[in-house]
């Protein structure tokens, strides 16, 4: 059962950075497995970070599917625990769409090539070098986790009218 909603912008909680993970036990083995759950209720996520859930640890999970062969396919899910990007180069722009921001896109210009390290669930210190989407994907998760959101790099008018209708949608519940 998932014991956590998804937080929905703009709720403040959204917006704090997440403290660093000390040691992998049960309680984050716990937040990692909710937050593939939360993943697997809604069907097209890519990813979830664990702030988006009210929890401000660094951690977030991606799909696998997403990677191509920049991960060993042992699960379906790879966890990102205290990522750090160590180096990043060239740009590019796509759509960017959200849990926490149902039903809504916005551009955003993202690193192209970046090389990230952390800790996956099993305690192993990984760096792996992704392009376009997977970069995208990891960059948009790591905002999370520092606070930061899609919706922080569109203009102030698309950011107002997209926050009205997120208030809408909050008081339908």
């Amino acid at each position: 059962m998932i014991s956590r909603n998804v937080l929905i912008w703009p709720n403040v909680a959204l917006l704090k950075i997440c403290s660093p993970i000390i040691s992998i036990d049960k309680a984050i083995e716990n937040l990692v497995y909710n937050l593939i759950k939360i993943m697997e209720y809604y069907n097209n996520s890519i990813g979830i970070a664990a702030s988006q859930i009210g929890v401000h640890k660094r951690v977030f999970v991606l799909k696998k599917s997403i990677f191509d062969n920049y991960i060993d396919n042992i699960d379906e899910y790879e966890v990102f625990i205290n990522p750090v990007i160590i180096r990043k180069y060239n740009y590019f722009t796509w759509e960017e769409g959200c849990l926490s921001i149902p039903g809504e896109q916005g551009t955003v210009t993202r690193f192209k090539n970046i090389i990230v390290r952390y800790v996956n669930i099993f305690n192993m210190e990984k760096i792996i070098q992704v392009t376009s989407q997977v970069s995208g994907c990891i960059q948009h998760e790591l905002d999370h986790l520092n606070g930061v959101l899609w919706i922080d790099y569109q203009s102030h008018i698309k950011k107002r009218i997209i926050q009205r209708k997120m208030l809408k949608h909050l008081k339908s519940y």
